[in-house]
């Protein structure tokens, strides 16, 4: 009778509302108010319970395949089209026909479009672990990794969208853009160039939607990280630090920790690149703006609003500007954070991982499910527009 009752007990341990109600439901296992003391006979269970294993809708192999595809692709769009730019720029001429270029337009349309649609999927998701957590409805294994790794996908997932939404609709080089150190509108083709395209602005509005998703994991981390502590020797602490470091032993012992110095670093890096996408998704909602008003009244914040916010070859080139150290920023902050955020992601799934095998916790997050499939899927329209592109590319310049 007794073994029935600590296995019933055992399996409530394995729920976890909020952080206050657990260590109180681990108090009332132990049977002794002031001390938390046989809870290694349900090891495998506290340690789930507030560890947990991997989320495989955040953090599942095919969703992490699907971040760097698209952080990848996002960048590799940036640089073969600088370098077009420039090529074409020292031989004076397009090296692409009209055709080809317009359908390299095609494919980084449908490129965004699915980044698009995975960012906002991934900002739900994000939300909903979090609200559950927040509000102490569901905070099963939602403890430090699994929170930071909610956090990290949530920015993570908008620095591709910075990248493509301030690429131009019109990839083509044009004659005498990239040399010219005039205002904007002196040397566009046509007025129009002096307005976002439709599709331009689109691409706006969705990095701007996007954003504002991402305001509440970010809003969340913020909560966490500078509210006091609930670990603590203090009145309003639920658990005290011996009691604390007891529960770590037990859970995490044989496991390679990771230092309070990295976590920082994980913290810092997480509100920079937040901060990073929003002063680029502000400029982006103020072109929108200035290109609804009046261009005359306008020209002169429209031109260096599109010289900052622009990889476009007609807004200029001038080494010592502001504008081409922003665009320089882009190419080369963007990456960085991405890849830091992605080795960060890794990292914190290695160490749910080993904390589950080291305390016999489930582990099934490595599971190619329909999810794990469907993050890879979605960029299906981007190979059909790249397959199209070879043809295009083949039968304009081969055949």
């Amino acid at each position: 009778m007794a073994g029935g009752s600590d296995i019933v007990s055992c399996s409530s341990l394995g729920d976890r509302t909020s952080f206050e109600d657990y260590i109180l439901k681990l108090r009332n296992f132990s049977g002794r108010q002031g001390s938390l003391g046989q809870l290694d006979l349900c090891r495998p269970e506290i340690c789930n319970a507030l560890w947990g294993p991997v989320n495989g809708d955040i953090a599942g192999p095919g969703v992490t395949a699907s971040y760097i595809i698209g952080n990848s692709l996002s960048l590799f769009s940036i640089v073969a089209l600088t370098a077009y730019w420039e090529t074409s720029k020292y031989f004076h001429r397009s090296l692409l026909s009209h055709r080809t270029e317009r359908q390299i337009g095609k494919c980084i349309e449908a490129l965004h479009m699915c980044i698009v649609w995975l960012c906002i999927s991934t900002q739900i998701a994000s939300i909903v672990l979090l609200v559950k957590v927040d509000f102490g409805l569901d905070a099963a294994g939602m403890e430090f990794p699994s929170m930071e790794i909610t956090w990290m996908v949530s920015t993570l997932m908008l620095l591709p969208l910075v990248h493509l939404s301030f690429l131009p609709s019109r990839v083509g080089y044009r004659g005498g853009g990239l040399a010219s150190t005039g205002s904007f509108s002196s040397y566009a083709s046509s007025e129009d160039d002096l307005i976002s395209p439709k599709s331009e602005i689109f691409r706006l509005r969705a990095l701007s939607f996007c954003w504002l998703l991402s305001g509440y994991p970010f809003l969340s981390r913020m909560l966490e990280t500078f509210s006091p502590s609930k670990i603590g020797n203090g009145p309003g602490s639920a658990i005290t630090t011996d009691e604390w470091a007891k529960i770590q032993q037990l859970c995490l012992d044989g496991v390679e920790t990771i230092p309070r110095r990295s976590r920082t670093l994980f913290t810092a890096f997480g509100i920079l690149s937040w901060i990073w996408v929003t002063i680029f998704t502000i400029a982006g909602l103020v072109r929108i703006y200035l290109t609804r008003q009046d261009r005359n009244e306008e020209s002169k914040v429209l031109d260096e609003v599109t010289r900052s916010t622009s990889m476009s070859p007609a807004t200029g080139i001038r080494s010592v500007t502001c504008a081409n150290f922003i665009r320089f920023l882009l190419i080369t902050v963007n990456p960085m954070l991405a890849a830091f955020s992605i080795w960060a992601i890794f990292r914190l799934q290695e160490y749910q991982a080993d904390i589950s095998e080291k305390t016999g916790g489930p582990s099934d997050a490595a599971d190619w499910t329909f999810g794990q499939v469907m993050a890879i899927l979605i960029y299906g329209p981007v190979c059909l527009e790249l397959y199209n592109l070879g043809k295009i590319y083949y039968r304009t310049h081969w055949a």
